[in-house]
């Protein structure tokens, strides 16, 4: 799933550099953040079924 989203990511960045007008740009940019908030949510979702056992992942719980 991580590579799913990092291959969206790159597109988005192509789309990008592609696309001229600013409410397109703006769109895009939001769609990358939330993907990176899902990519993050879900780091922090594993830890949590850790129990506390592995702190590597910036100690979010």
């Amino acid at each position: 799933m991580v590579a799913a989203v990092k291959d969206i990511t790159k597109l988005v960045d192509r789309q990008m550099q592609s696309v001229g007008s600013r409410q397109s740009k703006k769109w895009l940019l939001s769609q990358k953040k939330h993907l990176l908030e899902r990519k993050k949510w879900r780091l922090r979702q594993a830890n949590k079924h850790n129990h506390g056992k592995c702190r590597k992942i910036g100690n979010v719980t």
